[in-house]
C-alpha cells in the first residue's frame, strides 16, 4: 500500500481535514517513506468529532483512490479501519473536545463502536455536546464509556435507543450529568419510531433544575405509561412533541404540570389526518391554562372534533398575554368552526 492519503477530502465539516494530516500520521507503510513535517498541529485546535463526517471523507477518498472492490464486506471493513485510526489520532491529540457525534453511523457496519472510545483519557473531560443516533447496536457500552468521563454534557440528541440494555444505560449516562439543559429523543420514522419508556423520563428527572428544553421527535408513546415525571422540571422554557405517536392517551397526566417559566409548547405532524397523532384539546388547554403568564410560542395540534373542549382551548388561549406566536393545525373545514370559537 504505497500511496498515502493525501486526496482524503472532508465533507461537510466546518473544521477541514488537511491531507497532510494524514499523511503524517495514518498508514505511511512504506518502509523508507519519511513522513513530511507539518507547519501546526491541526488536531490540537479540533473541537469537534464527527464519525460521519470522518467515514464520509474515507468513503469518498475510498472511491476517487482506491476504486471499487469486488468484495464489498471487504470494503466496509477497511473503510471503517481508516476511520477508526483517524478517531483514534483526533483523541490521542486533542484534550479539550466539545462535541462528539456518532450518529448516522452506517447500518452495515459490523465492527463494534467501543474501541473508538478506549483509554479516552481526559479528552472528553469537558465535552459540552454529544450526540447518538444510530442504528448501531453497541450503544449500551458507548453510553457507559461517555458516563464514566463526561459529566458537564449540556446538550444531548439521542436516537435509535432499542434494547433495555441501551436504555438503562441511557439512564446512567444521563443521571452523571451536572448540567444539561437540552434533550432530544429522535428517530427516522421511515425505519422506526424511537420508543420512550417511562423509565427514561425518570431519568430526566434527575435533570430537573438544569433542563430548560425538551424535544421528542418521532416517538411512540405507547408503551410509556405516565409523563408524569416531566412535571417536575419547573425550569423548563421549551417542550415540543414532533411528529410523536400515541401521545394523546398519555397528556393528562401532564395536565397538572406547572411550568412557570415555559416559553414555547409546540405539537406538530404531517399526518394531521391519522388519530394516533391526535392530542385531546382539554388536556392542552389544561397545560396552557398553567403556564399562561410565561408562553409565547404556541403550537397546536390536530384535534378531536368536539367543540366543548376546542372552546375551553380559546378561552385558554385567551389568557396568553405574551403569545407572540400561535400555529394551529387545522384541515380545511375546520376554519369556519375556529373562527366562530374567536368571536365567541
Amino acid at each position: 500500500m504505497g500511496t498515502t492519503f493525501s486526496r482524503l477530502k472532508q465533507t461537510q465539516s466546518k473544521q477541514p481535514l488537511p491531507s497532510v494530516i494524514i499523511e503524517r500520521h495514518c498508514f505511511y507503510n512504506e518502509s523508507t517513506a519519511k513522513a513530511p513535517s507539518i507547519i501546526f498541529d491541526y488536531p490540537s485546535f479540533l473541537r469537534e468529532l464527527k464519525f460521519s463526517d470522518l467515514y464520509n471523507g474515507v468513503s469518498e477518498w475510498f472511491s476517487n483512490v482506491i476504486g471499487n472492490f469486488v468484495d464489498e464486506q471487504q470494503a466496509t471493513f477497511l473503510k471503517v479501519l481508516i476511520t477508526e485510526q483517524l478517531f483514534k489520532l483526533f483523541m490521542s491529540n486533542c484534550t479539550n473536545f466539545d462535541l462528539l457525534s456518532l450518529s448516522d453511523i452506517p447500518y452495515e457496519i459490523s465492527m463494534p463502536l467501543l474501541p473508538f472510545l478506549s483509554g479516552i483519557g481526559t479528552c472528553f473531560t469537558r465535552l459540552k455536546t454529544f450526540h447518538c443516533v444510530s442504528k448501531h447496536r453497541n450503544k449500551s457500552g458507548i453510553f457507559r464509556a461517555i458516563s464514566q468521563v463526561s459529566e458537564f454534557i449540556e446538550t444531548f440528541v439521542i436516537g435509535g435507543v432499542d434494547s433495555d440494555m441501551e436504555v438503562k444505560a441511557l439512564g446512567v449516562l444521563i443521571r452523571a450529568q451536572k448540567r444539561l439543559k437540552t434533550f432530544k429523543y429522535t428517530w427516522d420514522y421511515q425505519t422506526k419510531f424511537q420508543v420512550v419508556l417511562s423509565e427514561t423520563l425518570c431519568a430526566l428527572k434527575s435533570q430537573a433544575k438544569t433542563l430548560t428544553t425538551i424535544q421528542f421527535e418521532y416517538c411512540n408513546f405507547m408503551p410509556c405509561e405516565s409523563m408524569e415525571a416531566l412535571a417536575a422540571f419547573e425550569n423548563l422554557e421549551y417542550l415540543k412533541f414532533i411528529h410523536c405517536i400515541y401521545i394523546g392517551d398519555k397528556m393528562n397526566s401532564l395536565t397538572l404540570a406547572k411550568f412557570s417559566n415555559l416559553k414555547l409548547l409546540g405539537f406538530y405532524t404531517n399526518h394531521i389526518e391519522s388519530p394516533r397523532y391526535w392530542v385531546c384539546p382539554d388536556d392542552v388547554a389544561a397545560l396552557i391554562e398553567n403556564c399562561h403568564n410565561s408562553l409565547e410560542n404556541v403550537m397546536l395540534p390536530k384535534s378531536t372534533s368536539c367543540i366543548e373542549s376546542s372552546y375551553r382551548l380559546v378561552k385558554a388561549l385567551r389568557l396568553c398575554r405574551n403569545i407572540k406566536d400561535l400555529k394551529i393545525q387545522m384541515e380545511e373545514g375546520d376554519t369556519k368552526d375556529l373562527l366562530e370559537l374567536l368571536k365567541a
